[in-house]
């Protein structure tokens, strides 16, 4: 994978750093590659709640993974091993995070990745501070019910297109970071970032850091020089338009 950053003298002004991996979020279905699922994380106490999905003909598979979990460090180790799952489902009592952390790590989630999370929160109160804070980070499907049968009946809901609308989530707003911007001196400069084997995020750390060059003052450009051909499938993804000399997302 080639990246080929040229740099130009020039502090530029304005505008907040983006999300790196926003632009470049790419499911393993346009790569034909593995299969969309439901991912759980779940406790021993709640290990077979979704067993009933197995039962619907049209009902995504399910990767059911048991154990005690710190959501933070699952979604910035583990969760890269998932990014094809497009519904991440968390069992709350299964997590050693403190709520706010919890929460926190949902942001972080949401802003890498498009999969639609529900957390199952026994007995969780909508006057309950956990409620309000998943509402505000974006997560409206919350399973909160005691009754087995009334916690199935949420899950479906959850899974269901429209999702569990009952509350419905605040629109998430955008932390707005003071960024640092650099005057680049050279001019020309190329940096290539190179791989031994596929799908390790060699193409998602090179558009990140293009991403980044970019967002501090740099004029950059992305290069591909493999045969992944993954800028179609960004303009076809992101809608971009042909320019001169190239395809123009954002500041790469």
């Amino acid at each position: 994978m080639g990246l080929v950053t040229h740099f130009e003298g020039g502090e530029k002004e304005g505008g907040g750093r983006r999300s790196v991996l926003g632009y470049i979020q790419m499911n393993a279905v346009l790569k034909g590659g593995s299969q969309v699922m439901i991912l759980y994380l779940s406790s021993q106490q709640h290990t077979n709640l979704l067993d009933f999905l197995a039962e619907q003909e049209d009902a995504l598979p399910v990767k059911k993974m048991t154990g005690n979990f710190m959501l933070k460090q699952f979604v910035v180790y583990d969760m890269r091993n998932f990014s094809h799952c497009t519904e991440l489902i968390l069992d709350h009592i299964a997590f050693g995070d403190k709520n706010k952390d919890f929460v926190h790590a949902i942001e972080e989630f949401l802003t890498i990745y498009n999969a639609r999370i529900t957390v199952i929160c026994e007995g969780l109160k909508k006057r309950d501070p956990l409620y309000q804070t998943l509402l505000a980070a974006g997560v409206s499907n919350i399973v909160a019910s005691v009754e087995i049968g009334e916690m199935l009946d949420e899950i479906r809901q959850s899974l269901s297109i429209r999702g569990m609308t009952k509350f419905s989530s605040m629109e998430r707003e955008k932390t707005k970071v003071q960024e640092d911007h650099f005057w680049f001196a050279a001019d020309g400069i190329r940096i290539a970032m190179i791989s031994s084997l596929s799908r390790i995020w060699t193409t998602t750390t090179a558009l990140g850091f293009a991403a980044w060059l970019g967002s501090v003052g740099a004029s950059v450009a992305y290069v591909e020089k493999n045969g992944n051909n993954i800028i179609p499938y960004l303009k076809n993804t992101y809608k971009i338009n042909n320019k001169i000399g190239g395809c123009h997302l954002e500041k790469i």
